[in-house]
């Protein structure tokens, strides 16, 4: 009976003095949070669910600011910023303003900006460049009044609220329609979200 109680004061003596003595694992936590997004970094990636949109927009040069004015004059490009209603995958009825920043002749797209929000207002905001191998296609440069166009892809780059690190892209494309007012059309965006509101 003696040597049975003395086994577990043997194994606790050989422990301490072991190099490599036991102790918890560091990257477990009992802290919920901690615990949720040790879980998260393990997975092999990030979960991708489909992100869409769909709605009106019209040109909004009047607004320009001195930011977006010397940011395209930096490239040497030149501005045009619109705004509209979008519904939105995630973000429900959305306001979005957008600055795209055109190559001297028009031709194609040195590289869009922009920032949806939502009615509860979380933004997010997306970023594309002709350096990063956006495409942009458009059926109406002649006679330059109307016609298709699509963007993309456009890099989703995070925001705030539920959008904080978020990832993706998308692809804009509408029909635009030059008007006395200036430019105007509908606008549809379909590509991918990283999971909305977690850390998933």
């Amino acid at each position: 009976m003696r040597m049975f109680a003395f086994l577990p004061l043997l194994a606790l003596v050989l422990a301490c003095g072991d190099e490599n003595p036991l102790q918890p694992n560091e990257e477990l936590s009992i802290t919920p949070g901690a615990l949720e997004l040790t879980v998260a970094a393990s997975r092999e990636g990030v979960k991708m669910v489909p992100f869409k949109g769909g709605g009106v927009w019209w040109s909004m040069l009047e607004t320009l600011t001195e930011g977006e004015i010397a940011d395209c004059d930096a490239v040497g490009g030149v501005p045009d910023v619109g705004g509209g209603v979008l519904n939105i995958t995630h973000l429900g009825r959305a306001e979005y303003r957008m600055l795209n920043c055109w190559d001297a002749s028009f031709e194609f797209v040195i590289y869009e900006t922009g920032t949806a929000v939502a009615a509860n207002g979380d933004q997010l905001s997306y970023y594309g460049s002709s350096d990063d191998g956006m495409l942009t296609g458009f059926d109406w440069l002649v006679p330059f009044e109307e016609g298709d166009y699509e963007i993309g892809p456009l890099s989703i780059t995070g925001g705030t609220g539920r959008f904080v690190g978020a990832t993706g892209s998308f692809i804009s494309s509408g029909y635009a329609v030059l008007g006395d007012a200036g430019w105007e059309g509908t606008e549809d965006w379909d590509g991918e979200i990283s999971s909305v509101g977690s850390s998933k």
